[in-house]
């Protein structure tokens, strides 16, 4: 399935193809000057995030669907202070968000940062939920999923 990578603010005039939107929060290795690599570069991509287009989308996102992070260890920090602004902005009415992870030792961190998490493989966790769906007849084509990727 193809992708489509956001990158930076002008990667938006191609919002409406078709197919998986790819957040690429810290850069793409297509693209070597956007990658993300030092405190100083993290610094600028958190600024980026607060005030910026693909930090918009990502608020507007995060405010207004079910998440279900897979394969992340929730710990970039300019992540986590947009998660953390929309987490107060909005308190209890935040839609659910959800983690898989096979990381047990997080759970408390996990649900301190509003997270509910599923302690299970992520490519386990990807294949039964597909094989759900189909069962039930409410699969969803490959290009609904929006997937927010490192660098790669």
């Amino acid at each position: 399935m193809r992708s489509d990578s956001f990158v930076n603010a002008d990667d938006f005039a191609f919002w409406d193809t078709r197919g998986r939107k790819v957040f690429k929060l810290h850069g793409s290795v297509s693209n070597f000057g956007s990658l993300v690599a030092t405190n100083e570069d993290y610094r600028r991509a958190q600024k980026q995030l607060q005030r910026g287009t693909i930090g918009a989308a990502l608020k507007l996102m995060l405010a207004t669907k079910t998440i279900v992070y897979v394969g992340y260890s929730f710990s970039d920090y300019d992540f986590l202070s947009v998660h953390r602004y929309i987490s107060r902005e909005l308190r209890q009415i935040a839609p659910v968000a959800y983690i898989v992870s096979l990381d047990r030792t997080a759970e408390n961190r996990f649900k301190a940062l509003g997270l509910t998490p599923i302690f299970t493989d992520a490519a386990h966790f990807v294949e039964v939920l597909k094989k759900h769906l189909e069962a039930d007849g409410h699969s969803l084509p490959d290009g609904r999923h929006i997937t927010r990727s490192r660098s790669h």
